[in-house]
């Protein structure tokens, strides 16, 4: 499939999806979410980018970001990813790709309604693959900061103030996932299911 160009705009907000090469894990331990973690940081810094949401998964991960530099977002993506798979490739002695294709999947999240269901759906995702019970027992996302059970750096404290007054308020919203809304929204995303 020959590469499309697409534009990405100062202060919209996109969601960034990419799994692994044939959907196998690209975080094999602890230490691989925490390293991917501190490329998340150091990129988003670098690259001028507001992170909202984050949830790494076995195999692949999510963010919404809002970029403060047009057409900056996929020069982010791409150092991310480079660096992180680099790192993954060289301490478990593996060769070729571990993303899926070339190019990371990213939808423009364009309404503040659509933000908060995309937040919702970042931050259930592992409840929802069944990964875990109790959304706070991952600790690779952001809900925790979101609902005040952690103090982190990989968050905007702005945005969940803006929508909602307080933390469980937001806890609320999340356990309330499985709407129409966010079905459409996951058609949006992904397509026809």
């Amino acid at each position: 499939m020959p590469y499309r160009y697409a534009e990405f705009h100062a202060g919209e907000y996109y969601h960034i999806y990419h799994r692994g090469q044939d959907r196998k894990k690209i975080f094999f331990a602890s230490e691989n979410y925490l390293h991917f973690l501190r490329l998340l940081k150091k990129y988003r810094d670098a690259f001028e980018m507001n992170l909202i949401a984050y949830c790494l998964m076995p195999n692949h991960f999510h963010l919404l970001v809002q970029p403060k530099i047009s057409d900056n977002l996929s020069r982010f993506v791409g150092r991310l990813e480079q660096s992180y798979a680099q790192a993954i490739n060289k301490r478990y002695h593996r060769r070729g790709s571990l993303f899926h294709n070339e190019r990371f999947r990213h939808a423009h999240v364009y309404s503040d309604r659509y933000q908060l269901i995309c937040c919702r759906y970042i931050h259930h995702n592992p409840k929802k693959d069944g990964l875990v019970a109790n959304l706070r027992d991952w600790p690779f996302s952001n809900y925790l900061e979101f609902v005040g059970a952690r103090e982190g750096e990989l968050w905007m404290p702005a945005f969940r103030e803006r929508f909602f007054k307080t933390a469980k308020e937001y806890e609320d919203f999340v356990a309330g996932y499985g709407t129409e809304e966010d079905r459409d929204l996951e058609k949006y995303l992904f397509g026809s299911k």
